[in-house]
């Protein structure tokens, strides 16, 4: 006697680009839902376009259009992780066949932490000066 074995079925995890994004946001602090929900509103405003059809090229013109914006490369840069960070979870959820947004190159941003760190001279002339850091 010849045993069968049922075929597995995927489970769809999301039936819309509402629900992708609603659990895509879960479990992240109120600070980067808010920034997330803002960063892909205006992308898929932006696109028109249903997440499951969205290409590579919209997303390279979506790039180039907030380059052409008076934007600094921090906000460019968190945008376009966020809209990366969005299609590699609708992949890896079964979304999404292909991330379409994997060979998006994000800016790098240049690090000014350095350029805000007080020098010790700096830090006793300003408090020699009653001035509160």
């Amino acid at each position: 006697m010849e045993t069968t074995h049922p075929q597995l079925q995927s489970v769809q995890q999301a039936t819309s680009d509402e629900q992708l994004v609603e659990l895509w946001l879960h479990g992240r602090s109120l600070h980067t839902q808010r920034a997330y929900q803002r960063d892909i509103a205006d992308f898929l405003h932006y696109v028109h376009t249903p997440v499951r059809n969205i290409t590579l090229g919209q997303l390279q013109n979506y790039a180039d259009e907030l380059h052409s914006k008076d934007l600094c490369p921090a906000s460019i840069k968190r945008k376009l992780a966020a809209v990366k960070s969005l299609f590699d979870f609708a992949h890896k959820l079964g979304y999404l066949m292909f991330d379409v947004g994997k060979p998006l190159k994000i800016p790098a941003c240049k690090d000014k932490l350095a350029e805000r760190i007080l020098s010790e001279e700096e830090c006793n002339a300003s408090v020699g000066n009653g001035q509160i850091l």
